[in-house]
């Protein structure tokens, strides 16, 4: 799947890209916001050190946690 990018920023601290794996490395937080299949690839990628915000509870919260993240699954009771 594939999202349209903006063709206007709006926002300044905010920036549009077309691949994530080329800055997953780069960023400090992670928003996972649709379950879509190729995000499960964040499993296979050596992910460390990150803030992870899961809003669809997509991944088992104990898999990032083992990697020094900090793993934040919204709506998990």
């Amino acid at each position: 799947p594939v999202s349209k990018l903006p063709k206007k920023n709006k926002y300044k601290n905010i920036i549009f890209i077309s691949s994530w794996k080329n800055i997953i490395s780069k960023v400090d937080c992670i928003l996972l916001s649709t379950p879509w299949k190729e995000y499960k690839k964040l499993e296979v990628l050596k992910i460390k050190n990150k803030i992870i915000i899961d809003f669809r509870n997509f991944y088992d919260p104990i898999f990032f946690q083992k990697n020094k993240n900090k793993y934040i699954s919204l709506g998990n009771s």
